[in-house]
């Protein structure tokens, strides 16, 4: 696979800052939220050169006030399909802004003309990646700390940038 161009939508930092601690709860992830890679909600991915991110950013720009509140639902275990690796989650809630937000994105040239990686319509699932760890398990983390977390109303704004290694999402080259 190439290089990956995603929009994306970020966090204020008050919530940045909790979704790394949780992040940083679990043992030995291969990732870890924190300053480099960031909490984000992917809603388009597309293989894309790095060089094209202002193109996505020139159609989507005005899509930003389709959704500014999501609410998270839950931590899930996600094995990938080879089973060599688990997804660590929180779920999020998806409602008809997220889909709509979407559905526009898609319907760019940008994304006529790239080739969509991440799951779109009935397949879409909005997450916040927290961690991803070797094999197929999942382990005890204390979430004590972390109640509010769960059916808490976030706010956000949309992004576009350049995705990392295993889908990280390190710097917005263009948000609002």
């Amino acid at each position: 696979m190439g290089q990956i161009v995603s929009a994306v939508l970020l966090f204020e930092r008050d919530d940045v800052d909790v979704l790394c601690r949780l992040s940083s709860r679990l043992n030995e992830s291969l990732i870890y939220l924190d300053g480099t890679n960031l909490p984000h909600i992917t809603v388009a991915q597309f293989e894309a050169p790095f060089d094209q991110t202002k193109s996505l950013w020139d159609e989507t720009e005005g899509f930003g006030n389709l959704v500014s509140k999501v609410i998270s639902a839950g931590v899930s275990f996600v094995p990938t399909p080879n089973n060599n690796e688990t997804w660590v989650e929180l779920q999020i809630l998806k409602t008809q802004a997220l889909q709509d937000l979407q559905d526009k994105i898609l319907d760019t040239k940008f994304a006529r003309n790239h080739q969509m990686i991440a799951g779109k319509n009935n397949q879409y699932r909005p997450h916040i990646t927290i961690g991803l760890l070797k094999g197929y398990q999942s382990q005890a983390i204390d979430l004590s700390e972390f109640t509010d977390l769960f059916r808490r109303e976030f706010t956000v704004r949309l992004a576009v940038g350049p995705n990392g290694e295993n889908f990280t999402f390190s710097k917005e080259q263009f948000s609002l």
